[in-house]
Parts: C-alpha cells; sequence; structure tokens
C-alpha cells in the first residue's frame, strides 16, 4: 500500500478522534464566518490592555482578526491538531498566545472578554462558570447560542453581546 495513502488514513483517524474528544467537551470544530467575526470584533471592541480569551479557539482566526488591537489574546482549544495549526498560525505574534486545554479547567477570571461558540447543551453550565469566575462588566460575546439565565445587552444576527452582571 502506498505510504501516503497510510498517512492521510491515520492522520484523518487521528483528526476524527479529536473531534470526537471535542464534541464530548465542548463543541466540534467549526470556523466562524466572515459577517459574524466582523460583529465579534465589533462587540469586543479590544483595548490594548485588555485581556481577550476564545474558548474553543479552533483554527485561531478570532485571535487573528483582533492581532492588532494589541490586546493580549488567549485561545483554548481542545484539539491538538487544531493547537499545532493555531500555533504555526499566530507564532509571529507575541500577543497570541494557544493553550492545549478544556474550556472549563481555563481560569476566567482575569478575561475582559470572553468568546464563545460552544452548542446549547452547554450554555447552562458555562453560564454557572462565567458568572462564578467572571468580574462584573466582563463582556461575553457568543455566536449563535443563548444563555438561559443571562440577558444579551446586544444583538446583531446570531452573535449576543453579554455583560457580566454584578451579583
Amino acid at each position: 500500500m502506498n505510504p501516503l495513502i497510510i498517512i492521510l488514513f491515520g492522520a484523518g483517524f487521528i483528526y476524527l478522534v479529536f473531534q470526537l474528544i471535542s464534541w464530548t467537551f465542548g463543541a466540534g470544530f467549526e470556523s466562524t464566518r466572515n459577517k459574524p467575526l466582523k460583529t465579534i470584533i465589533k462587540f469586543a471592541n479590544p483595548k490594548p490592555e485588555e485581556k481577550i480569551t476564545d474558548l474553543g479557539s479552533g483554527s485561531a482566526k478570532i485571535l487573528l482578526a483582533l492581532k492588532d488591537s494589541k490586546a493580549k489574546l488567549y485561545g483554548y482549544e481542545i484539539n491538538p491538531i487544531l493547537v499545532i495549526i493555531s500555533k504555526i498560525k499566530t507564532r509571529k505574534y507575541k500577543n497570541i498566545y494557544i493553550r492545549w486545554k478544556n474550556l472549563w479547567k481555563a481560569d476566567l477570571k482575569n478575561f475582559n472578554t470572553i468568546i464563545i461558540f460552544q452548542f446549547f447543551h452547554l450554555m447552562p453550565r458555562l453560564e454557572k462558570k462565567i458568572l462564578k469566575e467572571c468580574k462584573p462588566g466582563t463582556k461575553i460575546i457568543s455566536n449563535t447560542w443563548k444563555f438561559p439565565n443571562l440577558k444579551p445587552a446586544k444583538t446583531e444576527g446570531k452573535i449576543r453581546l453579554y455583560i457580566v452582571p454584578k451579583i
């Protein structure tokens, strides 16, 4: 059998395994489209001193779109193949940090803005984590899915901006 076919099959199998793991602990990879990306950037409105995270950063598309803001940008991704791709794509930017980590283990307390594109069934648990860990005023930008209790401050298309309230 051709070695290239074996390598491609093996890489595809490994990618599929990690996609299944991603679906178990978060959402599988789906790249953010350009129109929603523009809204995410507008809602984030990053300042140079801020810390922003993308939970489930995939191929780092959102982080790369924010790179010129000079904010410190952190991507958390559970799929090691996407982590490698992201690290390669972001290697020349000193303000982008990619972490191979489950989003449930990420400490959110120091972030000014959190960007998410997770599935609906994870939103109740993620809402509890955000309310427990984030300081009031933290911006949460969600692509597509709604939180069960938090009300969005702004909505444009399927992008929602939430502000963590004082509890």
